[in-house]
C-alpha cells in the first residue's frame, strides 16, 4: 500500500458463521478485483458487539479508483443469504506503521471516529505499546471522519479500549483476520 492508495472499507451485517460467509465473500471479492492486491477480510471478535460482523478492506491506487462498488446490485453476490452490504467509504492513509498482525500475539482494534473529531493526534498518544494505522475520510459521503487501526497484544488492547471508552463519538471493534484461501 502506498500513501497514494485509497482504502475502501465495506461492512457486512450478517448472522452467518464464517464457514458459510467466507465462500460467498470470496465470490464478491473476486468480482471487485480490478488490481493485483487482494482485499483483506476481518471478522468481529466474539467479545465485540457492533453492527459489522465482517469488514473488508479494498486497496485502490488513487489513479485507478473504480466506482463499481456503489452499484446497488452488489448484494446479489450474497443471493438468498442474510447479508447486508454497507459501504463505509474510501479513506486515505495518514500514517501506516503496519499491515498485518504478528501471529498469536496481537489483536486488531478498529476505532471509527465521527466527522466531528477535531483532535486525531489524540489516538496516537495513548500510553500503551501499540502500532497504529490512521485513515482519513477521502469522500464527503464516508460514514466516519477517521478510522484508526491499532495492533497490540491482547492485554494492552484491553487497556486501550478502556481509555477509548471515555472518548465520545467513537465506535471500537475488535477484529481478527479471516484467511480466505481462494482469492
Amino acid at each position: 500500500m502506498t500513501s497514494n492508495s485509497i482504502i475502501h472499507f465495506i461492512g457486512f451485517v450478517t448472522r452467518l458463521e464464517s464457514e458459510k460467509f467466507i465462500p460467498a465473500w470470496e465470490q464478491y471479492a473476486k468480482k471487485e478485483m480490478f488490481r493485483k492486491k487482494a482485499p483483506l477480510l476481518l471478522q468481529q471478535d466474539n467479545g465485540s458487539r457492533n453492527k459489522f460482523n465482517f469488514l473488508s478492506l479494498h486497496i485502490w491506487p488513487d489513479t485507478e479508483t473504480h466506482f463499481s462498488f456503489t452499484k446497488s446490485d452488489k448484494a446479489g453476490y450474497f443471493h438468498e443469504m442474510p447479508v447486508q452490504v454497507v459501504h463505509i467509504g474510501g479513506y486515505l492513509p495518514l500514517e501506516q506503521t503496519n499491515t498485518s498482525l504478528h501471529k498469536d500475539t496481537e489483536c486488531r482494534l478498529l476505532v471509527m471516529a465521527g466527522h466531528n473529531e477535531n483532535d486525531p493526534a489524540f489516538y496516537k498518544t495513548l500510553p500503551y505499546s501499540f502500532r497504529l494505522n490512521s485513515y482519513q475520510a477521502y469522500y464527503e459521503s464516508c460514514t466516519y471522519g477517521y478510522i484508526f487501526e491499532y495492533f497490540a497484544a491482547e492485554q494492552e488492547m484491553e487497556e486501550i479500549m478502556n481509555v477509548l471508552k471515555q472518548r465520545a463519538g467513537t465506535e471500537r471493534i475488535l477484529y481478527r483476520d479471516c484467511f480466505a484461501t481462494h482469492i
